[in-house]
C-alpha cells in the first residue's frame, strides 16, 4: 500500500484526497497529491495482457485480425497527449452535506487532479477494429450505440467495474478520448490503472475505467451498478427509501459542471490582520470549465459575518437551505456591487494559448487562480468573514450560485465559500 500524506476516507478499497493547499501547489498534479478513488482492490494484470475489442450489435462486426491489442501494439499507434482534469462526481460533497446530509464518502474539495496523459486515441484503435463514426453515421446507427469499457475488478456493489459512453461522444473528434499508458510523462502506475486506462476529458472520473480489459460496442448503456444505480443526479425530494425508483429513469451523469473552489486559505484558517494601510488576504484555488470551454475569469469577494437573512428561492425544494449559513453567504454575495469583487489572476499552465485564441480552443485541464483580496473594508473589530468565489467561462456562462441538493451529493458546483477568522495585532 502507498505511504500517503492524504486524508484517507477508506482503507479498503483505498479512497483518499490530498490537502487543498497541496492540490493547487502545482499546475500538473504530482503523484503524491493525486487523489485515489476505488470501488474495489487494484488489479494485477498478466504480463501478456491484451485489450479485447468486440461488438455485440447484430450486423456490426469487428475485424477479427484487429480485435485484440497488446501494450506494444497500442504503443505503435500515433501517440497523442492532453492535459485534463479527472474528477470524482462526489467532489465537494462535504460542502453539500452542510446543507443537508448526503450519502457516500464525504469528499472535500480535492477529489480531482490535473494530469498530462498520453496514449492512443480510442477512435484510432476502434477504426482499425472496423468501428468508424463516419460509416455508422451513413448507416444511421451512430446515435443508437454505446461504447462499453470494462475491467474484471471485483467491486463493492458489482462483480466487475464498467462504464459506457454514447458512441458519438466517445468518438467525437473534438474530445480526445485516450487509451492512456502514460501519466505526467511517466508510465502509468498500478494505483492509477496500469497498464491501460481510458481517459475521457470533461466527463466524470467514473467513466475513465482503470485496468481496462475490454471494449464492447452495444446498443444499450452499461448494466454495471455504477452506470445504472449510482452517479446520477437525484431530485431534491429523493430519499433513501425512494431513490431506486428515481435511479431507474434518470440519465447517467457524464459532463461535469463549470466549477471553482478556494483551496487556500483553508476553512476556519486564522488570518493575521496587520496594521498596514492596505492589508490583504492571499487566495488560491482551481477552476474547471464544462464541455472543454475555457475559463475566462474568476472573481473573489470578502463577506463580513454574519450576513443578513435572505429569502431563498431554493428553500421550497430543500427547506434546510433557508437557515444554512453557507447558502445564506452565497445569497448575500450575489447582492454585492461589482466593485466588491476582485478579479483573480489566472494560470492555464506553461502551454497556455494566447488570450485571443482562448475562446476557440477546447481546454480540458483546470485553470488555477490567485488573488489578493483587500481587508480594509472590514470593520476593525471583525472576528470572522467568508471568502466567496465564482468562475465565468469564455462563453459568458457563470458558475451556478447554488447547486440543487441531491441525496448522492454529486455534481456540487455552487459558488465556493470558505470561512476565515482574524487574529488582531495587540
Amino acid at each position: 500500500m502507498l505511504d500517503l500524506d492524504q486524508r484517507v476516507l477508506s482503507d479498503s478499497p483505498l479512497n483518499a484526497e490530498p490537502s487543498p493547499a497541496a492540490l493547487v501547489a502545482h499546475f500538473l498534479t504530482p503523484p503524491a497529491a493525486t487523489f485515489h478513488r476505488n470501488h474495489g482492490p487494484w488489479l494485477d494484470l498478466a504480463p501478456d495482457y491484451a485489450l479485447d475489442v468486440s461488438s455485440d450489435v447484430p450486423g456490426l462486426d469487428t475485424d477479427p485480425a484487429h480485435s485484440s491489442f497488446t501494450c506494444a501494439q497500442l504503443a505503435r499507434f500515433p501517440k497523442h497527449s492532453l492535459v485534463t482534469v479527472l474528477a470524482c462526481a462526489g467532489n465537494r460533497r462535504q460542502k453539500m452535506s452542510l446543507e443537508k446530509e448526503t450519502e457516500g464518502l464525504q469528499w472535500g474539495k480535492s477529489a480531482l487532479s490535473n494530469s498530462h496523459f498520453a496514449g492512443a486515441l480510442l477512435r484510432d484503435v476502434l477504426a482499425q477494429a472496423g468501428i468508424k463514426l463516419d460509416d455508422l453515421d451513413k448507416d444511421g446507427k451512430a446515435d443508437k450505440l454505446h461504447v462499453h469499457f470494462e475491467s474484471r475488478q471485483t467491486c463493492e456493489e458489482d462483480s466487475y467495474y464498467g462504464a459506457s459512453l454514447p458512441l458519438r461522444m466517445a468518438l467525437d473528434p473534438e474530445r480526445p478520448v485516450l487509451l492512456a499508458y502514460e501519466m505526467n510523462r511517466a508510465p502509468l502506475t498500478k494505483a492509477h490503472g496500469a497498464p491501460l486506462r481510458i481517459v475521457v476529458p470533461g466527463i466524470i472520473g467514473a467513466r475513465s475505467v482503470k485496468w481496462l480489459e475490454r471494449i464492447i460496442i452495444r446498443d444499450k448503456e452499461s448494466d454495471c451498478f455504477y452506470q445504472q444505480r449510482d452517479y446520477k443526479i437525484l431530485p431534491p425530494d429523493a430519499t433513501p427509501a425512494t431513490k431506486e425508483e428515481h435511479l431507474k429513469r434518470l440519465p447517467a451523469l457524464h459532463e461535469f459542471p463549470l466549477n471553482c473552489e478556494i483551496c487556500d486559505p483553508v476553512e476556519d484558517a486564522v488570518v493575521e490582520r496587520s496594521s498596514s494601510s492596505s492589508p490583504t488576504v492571499r487566495v488560491k484555488g482551481y477552476s474547471v470549465g464544462s464541455k472543454g470551454v475555457p475559463i475566462a475569469s474568476v472573481h473573489v469577494a470578502l463577506v463580513p459575518l454574519p450576513v443578513p437573512h435572505h429569502d431563498s428561492p431554493y428553500a421550497a425544494a430543500t427547506p434546510e437551505l433557508a437557515d444554512c449559513e453557507v447558502h445564506q453567504v452565497r445569497l448575500h454575495a450575489a447582492t454585492l456591487p461589482s466593485e466588491a469583487w476582485v478579479e483573480a489572476e489566472l494560470d492555464d499552465g506553461p502551454d497556455a494559448s494566447a488570450g485571443e485564441e482562448k475562446e476557440k480552443k477546447k481546454q480540458w485541464g483546470w485553470t488555477l487562480f490567485s488573488a489578493a483580496v483587500p481587508l480594509a473594508a472590514l470593520p476593525a473589530d471583525a472576528r470572522e468573514a467568508a471568502l466567496v468565489a465564482y468562475a465565468t467561462d469564455a462563453n459568458g456562462e457563470r458558475q451556478e450560485l447554488q447547486t440543487h441538493w441531491n441525496l448522492r451529493g454529486v455534481a456540487e458546483a455552487s459558488w465556493s465559500v470558505v470561512k476565515i477568522k482574524f487574529a488582531h495585532e495587540e
